[in-house]
């Protein structure tokens, strides 16, 4: 793809798909694995944000923080399996920025125990030289009083 010029829709949609596939996979691991959190680099832009929401106060991390605090919590043998999963997402551009929010599902094993979550994700895009990166993804759990945003529910801001 021409770096400097906006994607067509369905080529910009296979190239969101990649990248959040990317990302997921960077970030999941089996038991006995290695993670890949070093990809992480090549799908940001220099400046790209990592905001965790799902605590009380939301995480905010650059790229080679959100790597050092997972490897920390995988070499100390905290986190030995995570795995996340796009259930449902909805993509929307213009010219050289996109956004993209979807449904996740997340799993693992952590201090010993397995949790399980749904959320949603929330990433913004912009096109580069070398193409399309991430310039922040933050994300946020299912929780009572929270409600997953589906393509079918309407919200206060009308049809979805």
């Amino acid at each position: 793809m021409n770096a400097t010029a906006p994607a067509g829709a369905a080529e910009l949609k296979r190239e969101l798909d990649q990248l959040i596939a990317q990302l997921l996979g960077a970030v999941s691991f089996d038991a006995g694995q290695t993670p890949r959190y070093r990809r992480l680099h090549d799908l940001f832009i220099e400046a790209g944000v990592l905001v965790n929401a799902t605590g009380a106060t939301p995480e905010v991390f650059g790229v080679d923080r959100f790597i050092e605090t997972r490897m920390a919590s995988f070499e100390a043998g905290t986190v030995t399996r995570y795995r996340v999963l796009e259930l449902d997402a909805d993509s929307v551009s213009f010219g050289k920025v996109a956004h993209r929010q979807g449904v996740i599902a997340r799993e693992g094993m952590a201090a010993g125990e397995r949790f399980e979550s749904r959320g949603m994700l929330f990433a913004q895009f912009v096109l580069t030289q070398a193409g399309w990166r991430f310039s922040s993804v933050a994300w946020d759990d299912l929780r009572p009083g929270v409600r997953l945003i589906a393509r079918s529910e309407p919200t206060e801001f009308g049809a979805y």
